[in-house]
């Protein structure tokens, strides 16, 4: 996907004075705008964390297969959004988290375990499921924190099945809440109270202050 098309169907929400920046990606457009990750971000950014979501998908039309990046382009389109971000005074010098979404998630979890990517100081995957492998999350290099609520889908498909810990600085949380595919009450509250905690430990200190402005787009 060309990053001007990420960015111009992304959403924004910069509260004035934002210390740090968060990057969703969900794997199409309607789950940016989905009411509860709607609600998680609006969470972040009533918390000082300005929030863009972008979808990793072309099309929206449920053809993932078919328009899905490989490793490379993801890792690709992600340093191109980074490297705009950088150039943005707006967002220059923040730090920044990213959170993989769903079936995103492992698209991001091997675009990051390609090497660079340098300015993510903090990782989310979020209710999808990653390779948890020893030897994967041995190559992890950020922080990252696992969260899923219960799938009422195929066994196969559940995120971490089996998984009962990770080894810090990482972290693993399962929900009582089934998140998928109908999400139970409160499990979107749920998880941005976890996110949020977990961007809060995990984030540094910004090292400039944007300025005062609040869009959302």
């Amino acid at each position: 996907m060309a990053l001007d098309r990420a960015l111009a169907q992304g959403l924004w929400v910069r509260p004035g004075g934002a210390r740090a920046v968060v990057l969703f990606v969900h794997p199409q457009r309607a789950d940016c705008v989905q009411a509860g990750q709607r609600f998680i971000a609006d969470v972040l950014a009533a918390n000082g964390l300005a929030t863009l979501s972008i979808a990793l998908s072309r099309h929206d039309d449920g053809s993932l297969e078919s328009a899905w990046p490989d490793a490379v382009q993801t890792a690709s389109l992600l340093q191109q959004v980074v490297d705009r971000l950088e150039s943005d005074t707006a967002t220059r010098g923040l730090p920044l988290a990213l959170v993989g979404v769903h079936e995103a998630a492992a698209p991001c979890a091997e675009a990051l375990g390609r090497g660079g990517l340098q300015a993510v100081k903090s990782c989310v995957w979020l209710d999808g499921p990653v390779d948890h492998r020893d030897a994967s999350v041995a190559a992890w290099t950020r922080p990252t924190l696992c969260l899923a609520g219960r799938h009422g889908i195929g066994a196969a498909r559940q995120p971490w099945r089996g998984l009962r810990r990770l080894p810090a600085p990482h972290r693993l949380v399962k929900l009582p809440q089934r998140s998928r595919p109908e999400p139970s009450a409160g499990v979107h509250q749920a998880m941005a109270c976890e996110l949020l905690g977990w961007l809060q430990r995990t984030l540094p200190a910004a090292t400039a202050a944007a300025p005062q402005e609040s869009i959302a787009a």
